[in-house]
């Protein structure tokens, strides 16, 4: 393992929090050997500095403000996060779609009168959100009957 290697991932991590791949395909850029990067993810993972358990802690913690479950699910996915990890947040994290859904569109659209356009806003804003498509309905039967 080189020292030098080891520095710019400890100097990347300074600055932000990596996944486990996200930090491999960023030292790519510094060092074409990847037996080399694995060797220094690995030295890092012993060393209790990077954990993907921790990443992902942080990511959904920062993520659950504004998205919902597609849109997390995804992120965790694409920032290679095990299966077995994300599997564990989803469950929680569906279960509080609707209320989240419901304080994102209280805050989105606070002053708005109710009409058509509001409707289709308010729909295709949660559902690029990430909001699986029966808590959008729900959303927006609710808004219906008020």
């Amino acid at each position: 393992m080189s020292k030098s290697l080891f520095a710019v991932a400890l100097r990347l991590l300074s600055r932000k929090n990596y996944s486990s791949k996200e930090l491999s395909e960023k030292l790519l850029l510094f060092c074409k050997n990847k037996e080399e990067i694995k060797s220094v993810i690995e030295s890092l993972k012993e060393k209790k500095i990077i954990s993907d358990n921790l990443f992902s802690d942080r990511l959904v913690e920062k993520l659950l403000l504004n998205y919902g479950s597609k849109f997390i699910e995804r992120k965790l996915y694409s920032c290679g996060i095990d299966p077995d990890i994300i599997n564990s947040y989803m469950f929680s994290i569906r279960q509080t779609d609707f209320e989240r859904a419901v304080l994102l569109c209280d805050r989105k659209f606070k002053n708005h009168l109710s009409d058509d356009k509001l409707y289709s806003k308010k729909a295709r804003f949660l559902t690029s959100h990430g909001f699986p498509s029966d808590v959008v309905y729900k959303i927006l039967r609710f808004d219906m009957d008020d």
